[in-house]
């Protein structure tokens, strides 16, 4: 899909059908959402749906794909320390809706084999997207697994956000430069088990 500043037509048909599958999945769940709910909320008629996905597994799978896009965008434009872009990365973490949206979409995937496929893709296809960013070379275990532990963190703030309250941003702010400075720095080799970090010899 273009970027935002060149979109097609259909493109933009596309968005507009995708945010009305997301506002039906949190209204209705996933499984009593229908194709002409989607297509009532998107104010287009059903048998045109049909003309951009086949089936409600297909929009899904979509959302998903456009939920990983939008977090590598927010996150990578906020470990730049910028603080409008970590304003902005960090009111996306603590959505509400966005979390119940990702429930939403991880439940689907268990029951769903394709749309479960296509969670895991998209995972890799954020953690690889990362991964250049931050310049982790494959074999870099120790920050691979930095990489790792990073996401689940977030992942779990932004689900946490549903059911145990919202974090306060100040605090997440200071916490997203110390997992950037973690990520970044390559020469340091950190025991997550003691929090004891040790220098390695350059």
């Amino acid at each position: 899909m273009g970027s935002p500043l060149n979109l097609t037509r259909q493109d933009e048909k596309r968005l507009k059908i995708l945010a009305a599958a997301e506002e039906t999945f949190l209204e209705k769940g996933f499984h009593a959402a229908s194709m002409s709910d989607i297509a009532r909320k998107a104010g287009i008629s059903t048998p045109h749906l049909y003309n951009f996905y086949e089936n409600k597994a297909a929009i899904a799978l979509s959302v998903q794909e456009k939920m990983a896009e939008e977090t590598f965008t927010l996150l990578t434009g906020a470990m730049n320390s910028e603080p409008e872009e970590q304003e902005k990365f960090i009111k996306h973490l603590l959505d509400p809706r966005r979390a119940s949206l990702t429930l939403t979409m991880m439940t689907e995937a268990t029951r769903n084999p394709v749309v479960m496929e296509r969670v895991v893709e998209n995972g890799e296809k954020l953690m690889t997207q990362l991964r250049e960013h931050y310049h982790i070379k494959e074999d870099d275990e120790d920050r691979l697994f930095r990489l790792e532990v990073s996401m689940r963190l977030f992942l779990g703030i932004s689900i946490g956000s549903v059911f145990c309250g919202i974090v306060e941003g100040g605090k997440l702010r200071n916490i997203l430069m110390e997992i950037n400075r973690w990520l970044v720095d390559n020469k340091s080799e950190t025991n997550c088990l003691n929090g004891e970090e040790k220098t390695n010899a350059v």
